[in-house]
């Protein structure tokens, strides 16, 4: 049938228009969008890799800083608001509990 025949016309033949795009913009090693690939992602001084380990690998970086500031450090206002809402006996959710 018709969609059948596109099927194959489309997907299975080696010369088909679907299948041309493919190979020549997902496996040519010099085309547009896999040079867009290496440049971006994974060229060691592109922008992307940069902005990669300034904002998530470096340790004194904007986003490290807010995830260390707010959620690991031992002494910041949402850990204290846990321990003193949820794990301390005299607290009020505890206190309502029981009440």
């Amino acid at each position: 049938y018709f969609l059948y025949y596109l099927y194959f016309w489309f997907v299975s033949s080696p010369n088909h228009f679907l299948y041309y795009l493919y190979f020549w913009f997902v496996s040519s090693p010099n085309y547009f969008l896999y040079y867009l690939y290496f440049w971006f992602v994974s060229s060691p001084n592109h922008f992307l890799y940069y902005l990669y380990f300034w904002f998530v690998s470096s340790p004194n970086h904007f986003l490290y800083y807010l995830y260390v500031w707010p959620v690991s450090s031992p002494n910041y206002f949402l850990y204290y608001l846990y321990f003193w809402l949820v794990s301390s006996p005299n607290h009020f959710l505890y206190y309502l509990y029981f009440w």
